[in-house]
């Protein structure tokens, strides 16, 4: 007696390239073929059993690339006559599913350009820190030069492929002054004159959520070197300034620091929560940046911790404006692919103090110098507009006194222009 035995007829798996092909050609069934596509891009090889050359039967022309790409969310142009396999056309980050996030994200593609400027003539005064000035290039996305490529190869061990790095190069002046810039002979308990002028280099890592991570994450690890002192010429910048300005002319800075050398190493890191989340009735996006900080150094040896509240348009990419240090900072991202964008901001920081030079005077010479409060806050808020390749911010920050003869908060404004090139 011969049995025979009825058994269900299984396809057999289809190579990825046919799979690509399955979705141009067949739309309603999209979702099963590409699920079986993802298994074969992200893993790197085809289901169990599956004929990686595919079958005679079902080999067909290559699909239009447009009409690929527009079915897969490819964003890439690829040469109509190319003779990469498709599957080679699709891999992350480069297939954009709804609202699945890259594994590797790059918010600044392109050389950016920055210009920091704060100053208290925004609020009408002329004391304490008066003036700070910041020029800065960030390289493209995972592109370096010679000292944050060296920096990279030493930290990379520690972020993992899914980072994303940038190069940051800074040159910059602070300037400071007592309450009365018109006496000659500031008393005892007046904050002394000082000046800092120096360059900075470090490196930005950026960690977007992903399945194992609700939260974006950006460190910034940064040193900057230069000097306090006559050598600063924060004295010869005022006078001149207020010169052009018809303001009052500034009589103390015989009594300033004295030349020193003066390093800061910093390391900030700031989480991003929400990034994307829509407002309920609004067109609107909003997210939440707390960070904290550490700096060490003969010029300042401080930690912070904050936060900040943005609400807008186009808040992926960034995680607020650029500030002149130590103020609470953006890395200075921007996309130069969104036409028009904008975002509200409001902030603050609470920064424990163990050192600061420009309160404290000479690390080695005798100076003039006030005792510093062991804690102080800034309170900030502002507006960023972004048209195309260049964005504009402006940041309005009260700072708590820092040392007891300060008669009141501080207030100064900060300006920052950036553009891609």
């Amino acid at each position: 007696m011969c049995i025979h035995s009825r058994m269900p007829l299984i396809p057999a798996p289809r190579s990825a390239d046919e799979e690509v092909r399955m979705i141009v050609k067949h739309p309603q069934a999209a979702h099963r073929s590409l699920a079986a596509l993802l298994a074969v891009t992200l893993l790197g090889a085809a289901p169990a059993g599956a004929d990686p050359s595919g079958s005679s039967e079902q080999a067909e022309a290559r699909p239009n690339t447009s009409e690929t790409q527009q079915s897969l969310g490819v964003f890439t142009e690829v040469p109509p006559n190319s003779d990469k396999p498709l599957v080679d056309l699709v891999k992350p980050p480069r297939i954009s599913l709804g609202n699945a996030r890259n594994i590797q994200f790059c918010a600044n593609d392109r050389s950016t350009y920055s210009i920091t400027w704060e100053n208290d003539i925004f609020a009408g005064t002329d004391s304490d820190y008066t003036n700070g000035v910041r020029l800065s290039y960030l390289t493209p996305c995972n592109t370096h030069f010679l000292i944050d490529g060296w920096a990279r190869n030493m930290l990379s061990q520690f972020y993992g492929t899914e980072a994303s790095w940038y190069g940051v190069y800074s040159l910059g002046q602070n300037i400071y002054t007592p309450e009365d810039i018109e006496d000659r002979n500031p008393g005892e308990g007046s904050r002394p004159y000082a000046g800092f002028l120096y360059g900075s280099v470090g490196v930005v890592i950026d960690r977007r959520a992903g399945p194992w991570r609700k939260f974006d994450r950006l460190d910034t690890i940064a040193l900057d070197l230069g000097v306090v002192g006559n050598a600063s010429n924060a004295e010869h910048t005022q006078k001149v300034v207020h010169e052009v300005i018809n303001d009052r002319k500034p009589m103390g800075w015989d009594d300033q620091l004295e030349d020193e050398v003066g390093v800061r190493l910093l390391f900030e890191r700031k989480w991003r929560y929400m990034a994307d989340a829509p407002m309920p009735f609004l067109p609107f996006e909003a997210d939440v940046i707390p960070h904290i900080g550490l700096a060490v150094g003969n010029v300042e040896t401080s930690a912070a911790g904050g936060v900040m509240l943005r609400f807008g348009d186009g808040l992926r990419h960034d995680y607020g404006p650029p500030r002149v240090r130590p103020g609470l900072a953006g890395p200075g991202f921007l996309n130069g692919d969104q036409d028009i964008g904008w975002n509200v901001f409001v902030g603050g920081e609470l920064r424990a103090v163990g050192h600061d030079i420009f309160l404290e005077g000479n690390t080695v010479h005798d100076s003039a110098s006030v005792d510093p409060f062991p804690f102080y806050s800034d309170v900030q808020g502002g507006m960023a507009v972004q048209l195309g390749r260049a964005e504009m911010s402006f940041t309005y920050v009260l700072r708590s006194p820092q040392y007891e003869a300060q008669s009141g908060w501080a207030q100064f404004g900060s300006v920052n222009v950036r553009s891609q090139f």
